[in-house]
């Protein structure tokens, strides 16, 4: 297959159309941790400790499953460029269940939070907020 690099738009507004929403989804996740931070930051040190380990955990757990997911949209592409309909449909169910099935993983895990925040010696005051049931 040969690509008429000519007929590529590289444009400064093209790639700002299709990298917007991933600047914003970033932009906004790192500003729901400054946000948590300054809305915890009066009730004191322990408090704060504890909205920082938990951005922390957070952003680790859903860093991966974000990296995990993320192929989908590679696939969605290639059948879209292919104008492959079934192929488009395909995908997005099989991302569909992945998704599912990464969140329900993430429920399964909550109660590993005491055990892990245990394991990197965090105050008791931070283990006892965490309430799993």
């Amino acid at each position: 297959m040969v690509v008429d690099m000519a007929r590529i738009d590289i444009s400064y507004r093209n790639i700002c159309r299709i990298a917007g929403p991933v600047v914003v989804t970033n932009f906004s996740y790192t500003m729901m941790g400054a946000i948590d931070t300054v809305m915890v930051g009066h009730l004191g040190v322990s408090a704060l400790a504890g909205v920082g380990l938990g951005n922390m955990i957070s952003f680790s757990l859903l860093s991966f499953f974000w990296g995990l997911t993320g192929g989908i949209d590679a696939m969605t592409a290639q059948a879209y460029g292919a104008r492959d309909r079934d192929g488009i449909a395909r995908v997005f169910f099989q991302g569909l269940y992945l998704a599912l099935l990464c969140g329900v993983a993430i429920l399964a895990a909550m109660p590993l939070v005491q055990m892990l925040l245990l394991r990197v010696h965090a105050s008791p005051v931070c283990i006892g907020a965490v309430n799993v049931t």
